[in-house]
């Protein structure tokens, strides 16, 4: 008994010769190939078979869970042909499975199945010119005759020397009902790949005494397993038997519902069965009909076979149609988006949390974004599952629309070193990076075997003086730090795109920052450096400044957006110090960074007239002959009368409304019958409301100078009480004033007249007037040294002097300015 037991469940691992039918164009009618192959005694050794495949995947991995397949696609197609249309959409909409994806194909092999053709044909057309990691298998599921023993009787098989694994029935008299059976059950049992913990073992070796124990088992969260689906082109009575065993199994099916006469009627039968008028007896009469029908246009079948085929249709339309639909049809026309309607079917068919993971992490690497987009993955997801999605979508191109789907939900992400290198290692062009970056740029003589924090700070000196100066664009302690700020991951992500060449990620990355305008700034200056670099590789130069003008042109695009939908909020955004850019403004950035397009831009400009002239304003003549602006001001700072005269402050623009404020009706409600409380309304668009008490105002500005230290230095300190023009909608707070609080007296308000004259200090210290004052002195003191040096025997003593302190006086002055200037800028920008 136990020995007929070990004999019914014995798998023999062989070579053996196939008989492959040629194509037309082929010079041998028939020829001889050697393929490896399973040999089964029965359908009860298929476990130790799958058994036998994972321990040799596992024996030769080099890490976990390598070689694995992410979806097990059978293929079903037994009697059926395809036209030259059919066959070229179907071979496209596989291909993408093939090409981005692990993927395990169950066919049956034979040179009469057109899916198999279909497949053998793909494989010898990807797989030589294939670069990428993911590794695609065949299984031809069939029976010992399909093995050369006599070429003239044994079954012709299609082509089988890319990557096919024959798994061969050691039955030569079974019946097509019977093979399609075993195929059916073979792939189904290959999805289910055994427990970690038992691969491996060998079978009969668990002693008696440790037969007793209890093997853990890991949790189903953390094995990886296949999805299986099975795609339905059968035109057999025979295949139907094969489709009811996928769907009680719970494996998903898609239908070809074009391809056969038996698929239509399987459309038609899931349409009538799931509709509100559904009668079962008329129903199953013109099944009976139809299925006579497509009997009698093949080869002859009894009734008995006819009676099969119904009860299978009826079984499979009955467990598909349970909690999960496992049933799907699609038409030939939409077979160039078969990878979505697959991944739509195996979301429809998941029964758990983990099973919808798993989809969702096969439609990451298959770069379709429906899937994404239509889960919340901030409950779905924990973050190292999220990180494994991040991972997924940033190693191919061809997955930017998925990371796009993926930041849209705002998904935090932790970088690694091993991140960086696995981008490395996949990246198409590495060339670049091995050789511009590491070699030219960092003065390495090799190419880096591993991405260490040693490298990233050489990188981070080299990025600082391709960006003129922009220090931490690639911080070392990011990555040192245990809970690292994840804020600043997809900026590092940019920079690190920037440095790989893979322009689209760049432009993606840049996109969805939370500093878009700043990294885009500094990341376009890095692009034009890196072009320079790279002049000897003219493609490289080219790609280079192409990027970096999409950048700057996208920094403009983003401003000029903003500025016409809120023109005080962008102004602001502009005065604003950025900490992660050298405490740096926008503008300035965009001046350090040499981005005149972004500095001609009319809200720049605005910034860049605001720093100059501050609160200073100069009025216009009449009645007298014209005076230009220049002259008004270098006058006035001469003569000091003209000050009263010409020179005004700016008028603020909340100032022309504060007489006419109303309150709003909102605020007046819920301050009725309440006295004066600390906690005043506040306005949406402001720091500083324009109910707020002149005690509050000094605060603020207070807190505002100490937290940036360069209010009176930049645009900000005269920008602090800018409004927007129109009505502002207020909130207020419920507070209650204490009893023992006593609200400080109000000061008279003063009318923007009275306040409209300028002080001598004032005047001075703003920044046009002390450029025209230098560029007159400074003509006075050329004109002065000509003079002397006109003079017989080059002056007096006291006129030399003079010009001599004047002189150094000037140098003095020009260290000084220089010295600030490498506080913010690099030397070579000064």
């Amino acid at each position: 008994m136990d020995h007929e037991l070990r004999r019914a469940n014995a798998v023999f691992s062989e070579t053996v010769n196939i008989v492959v039918e040629s194509e037309w164009n082929d010079e041998a009618k028939n020829s001889v190939q050697m393929c490896p192959a399973l040999l089964l005694a029965s359908q009860k050794a298929i476990p130790n078979a799958v058994k036998y495949i994972y321990s040799r995947l596992a024996a030769y991995a080099s890490h976990i869970d390598e070689g694995m397949p992410d979806i097990i696609l059978s293929l079903i197609s037994t009697g059926n042909s395809f036209d030259l249309q059919c066959r070229q959409r179907v071979e496209k909409g596989l291909s993408r499975l093939v090409a981005e994806c692990n993927v395990w194909l169950v066919t049956s092999g034979e040179a009469c199945d057109p899916l198999a053709r279909i497949t053998s044909d793909l494989l010898r057309n990807i797989l030589p010119a294939r670069e990428s990691e993911v590794e695609t298998l065949v299984f031809a599921i069939n029976s010992v005759n399909a093995i050369a023993n006599d070429v003239n009787v044994c079954t012709r098989m299609a082509d089988v020397r890319y990557n096919t694994l024959c798994m061969l029935w050691m039955n030569a008299e079974a019946s097509p009902a019977d093979l399609a059976l075993f195929r059916a059950i073979a792939a189904i049992r290959l999805s289910i790949p055994p427990p970690s913990l038992l691969i491996g073992v060998p079978d009969g070796s668990a002693s008696t005494a440790a037969s007793s124990q209890t093997v853990l088992l890991p949790p189903p969260s953390i094995e990886q397993h296949p999805i299986s689906v099975a795609f339905f082109c059968g035109g057999d009575l025979s295949s139907l038997l094969e489709l009811r065993t996928y769907i009680q199994s719970g494996v998903p099916v898609l239908v070809l519902q074009d391809s056969s006469e038996l698929c239509a009627i399987l459309s038609s039968s899931w349409l009538l069965y799931r509709s509100s008028a559904f009668e079962h007896d008329k129903w199953i009469e013109w099944l009976d009909a139809e299925l006579s029908s497509v009997a009698q246009s093949g080869h002859l079948v009894s009734a008995d076979v006819i009676e099969d085929a119904k009860e299978n249709i009826a079984v499979s339309m009955a467990a598909a149609s349970g909690d999960a639909t496992l049933l799907a049809f699609v038409s030939t026309d939409q077979l160039e988006a078969l990878c979505e309607r697959v991944l739509h079917l195996c979301m429809q068919s998941a029964l758990d949390a983990i099973d919808v993971r798993r989809v969702l992490q096969l439609s990451v690497r298959l770069g379709e974004p429906s899937i994404v987009r239509s889960l919340d993955i901030a409950h779905l997801c924990t973050k190292q599952d999220a990180a494994q999605l991040y991972e997924d979508a940033l190693l191919s191109d061809g997955r930017i629309a998925v990371l796009a789907a993926l930041l849209d939900q705002s998904v935090p992400l932790i970088i690694t070193l091993d991140l960086l290198k696995k981008m490395l290692n996949t990246c198409s062009d590495q060339y670049f990076f091995n050789n511009v970056i590491v070699c030219q740029c960092l003065g390495r003589r090799c190419a880096p075997s591993d991405i260490d924090i040693h490298i990233i700070k050489d990188l981070n000196k080299l990025l600082r003086w391709l960006s003129g100066g922009v220090n931490d664009l690639l911080p070392p302690h990011y990555f040192e730090t245990p809970t690292p700020d994840e804020a600043c991951s997809f900026d590092i992500l940019a920079v690190w795109a920037v440095l790989l060449n893979r322009s689209e990620l760049v432009k993606c990355l840049c996109a969805y920052s939370q500093n878009t305008l700043p990294l885009a700034l500094v990341l376009a200056r890095v692009c034009r450096a890196l072009a320079e670099q790279s002049r000897s590789w003219f493609f490289y130069e080219n790609g280079f400044r192409n990027l970096s003008r999409w950048l700057s042109d996208h920094c403009v695009s983003v401003l000029e957006n903003a500025h016409v939908e809120s023109p005080q909020k962008t102004y602001r955004s502009l005065c604003v110090p950025l900490e992660s850019f050298n405490g740096l403004t926008l503008t300035e950035l965009a001046m350090q960074s040499n981005n005149k397009q972004f500095v001609a831009h009319r809200c720049c400009q605005r910034w860049i007239h605001r720093l100059l002239y501050s609160n200073l304003q100069v009025t216009s003549s009449r009645g007298v002959p014209f005076v230009p602006e220049w002259l008004k001001i270098v006058l006035s700072s001469l003569l000091l009368v003209p000050i009263w005269c010409w020179m005004r402050l700016r008028v603020p623009e909340r100032a022309s409304r504060e007489l006419n404020r109303v309150v709003s009706p909102t605020v007046a409600l819920l301050q009725n019958g309440r006295g004066h409380s600390k906690t005043r309304a506040h306005s949406t668009y402001s720091v500083v409301s324009t109910r707020s008490s002149p005690r509050d105002e000094g605060l603020v500005l207070l807190r505002d100078e100490r937290t940036t230290g360069e209010s009176s230095a930049t645009p900000q300190s005269g920008v602090v009480s800018v409004s927007p023009p129109h009505p502002q909608q207020e909130t207020v707070q419920l507070e209650d004033t204490p009893d023992t609080t006593t609200m400080l007296p109000r000061k008279k308000k003063h009318s923007p007249c009275k306040q409209s004259s300028v002080s001598i200090a004032m005047f001075y210290s703003t920044p046009i007037v002390k450029f025209w004052l230098s560029l007159v002195f400074r003509l006075a003191h050329l004109l002065i040294f000509a003079y002397s040096i006109m003079l017989p025997g080059c002056g007096s003593l006291t006129l030399d002097t003079l010009i001599w302190v004047w002189t150094f006086i000037i140098l003095l002055e020009s260290i000084w300015v220089f010295s600030n200037r490498l506080l913010r800028s690099p030397l070579r920008q000064v």
